[in-house]
């Protein structure tokens, strides 16, 4: 881009067009100060949720009768019985394993208007479960954390993963997103 660029103002410049590169510089000026408001926006929204998923998490432990205890979220693993609670919000990914609700999940998505869940269905971290008691059983994250460049159309070589150890602990998305974030502000842009 920046090299099309510099060709235009430069021959608008060899061409005596001063006009035109002048506005060409503006254009592109306005451009990247656009490009860069939104990326800031996205970090910001990004830090955001962060912010939103809760520290603790309870969950039950021995089974359906028995007691239940708050954790940090961190040591939630894969397999966990999870309670969450109306109101609450949702400490780690999970699988809805007994009840129904509403899901605000407006935080990830934008959508203002409830998502129905019921067994079987996924809930994410940092969603507000509505008017029922959820009993969830937490998820594995997704292998590789979501990033702009997955979803594109390059194709790059994927590096081999390690299979999981027992002694993984559930991630938040906040880790994933965060992870991605630092990655992002880290690299440097492509023009």
């Amino acid at each position: 881009m920046n090299a099309l660029m510099t060709i235009s103002i430069g021959g608008s410049a060899l061409l005596g067009e001063w006009e035109e590169a002048a506005v060409v510089v503006t254009l592109f000026a306005l451009a990247n100060h656009l490009e860069a408001r939104s990326l800031d926006r996205a970090r910001r929204a990004t830090l955001d949720l962060f912010a939103a998923s809760p520290e603790l998490a309870v969950v039950r432990v021995g089974g359906p009768t028995g007691e239940e205890r708050t954790v940090p979220a961190e040591e939630v693993r894969p397999g966990d019985t999870l309670i969450v609670r109306p109101g609450e919000r949702v400490p780690v990914d999970a699988v809805i394993h007994r009840g129904t609700s509403e899901m605000n999940e407006a935080l990830l998505t934008g959508e203002s208007s409830p998502v129905e869940k019921k067994e079987g269905d996924p809930i994410y971290a940092g969603t507000v479960n509505g008017r029922g008691l959820l009993i969830a059983t937490t998820a594995a994250p997704s292998p590789t954390p979501p990033t702009p460049a997955s979803s594109g159309g390059s194709r790059r070589r994927r590096r081999r993963r390690r299979p999981c150890s027992p002694s993984w602990t559930a991630s938040r998305p906040s880790t994933r997103l965060r992870s991605w974030a630092w990655r992002s502000s880290s690299r440097p842009s492509p023009r």
